[in-house]
C-alpha cells in the first residue's frame, strides 16, 4: 500500500501562526498495518530573505506521534529521537524574498513504525538549522507527505 498526504497551511487544524507550527487532522483508519517509509516534497511560497539570512538551511520537521525512525546526536552519548525529516533549500530568491523548496529525492525516507496506530493529528514546523522556529516573513506553504509500505 502507497498513500500521499497534502498538507496546506492555509487549510489547518490549529496553528500557532506567529510561531509557523501546524496541527492537521488526518484519520488513519484506512492505513494497513506495518512500517512505512515516509519521503516529502515541500514549497514555500514567498519567504522574507532577513528571515534567514544569519540562520542558513532551513528544516522540515513531521511529528506523527513519535512513530519515526530520526534521531540526532548531541553533547551526549545517548539514542534522542528527533521529529526534523529533513532539509528544503533556497529554491529562487530576488533581492528581498525567496522561495524554498524539497523533492522527494533531497532526502532520505524515514521509517514510520506502525503508521495506523498514529494519532489522527500531524504537527509540522519550519525551523532554522539552529532548532528555532521560523517565525516572520513568510507566506503559506505545501507538504505532500508520500508513504509506501514496507514489504
Amino acid at each position: 500500500m502507497s498513500f500521499q498526504i497534502v498538507l496546506d497551511t492555509s487549510t489547518v487544524f490549529a496553528t500557532n501562526t506567529a510561531l509557523k507550527d501546524f496541527t492537521f487532522a488526518f484519520n488513519t483508519g484506512f492505513v494497513e498495518e506495518g512500517d512505512y517509509l515516509m519521503s516529502y516534497t515541500f514549497s514555500s511560497g514567498n519567504i522574507a530573505l532577513a528571515t534567514f539570512a544569519s540562520n542558513g538551511a532551513t528544516v522540515l520537521s513531521v511529528d506523527l506521534g513519535n512513530r519515526a525512525s530520526s534521531y540526532a546526536g548531541g553533547a551526549t552519548v545517548v539514542t534522542r529521537p528527533t521529529t526534523v525529516a529533513g532539509i528544503v533549500r533556497l529554491d529562487w530568491k530576488s533581492t528581498t524574498v525567496a522561495t524554498y523548496m524539497a523533492s522527494r529525492m533531497d532526502n532520505f525516507p524515514i521509517l514510520i513504525k506502525d503508521l495506523n496506530k498514529a494519532s489522527n493529528f500531524i504537527r509540522l514546523r519550519l525551523e532554522t538549522n539552529n532548532g528555532a522556529l521560523v517565525t516572520t516573513g513568510i507566506s503559506g506553504w505545501y507538504v505532500v507527505l508520500y508513504f509506501e509500505k514496507v514489504k
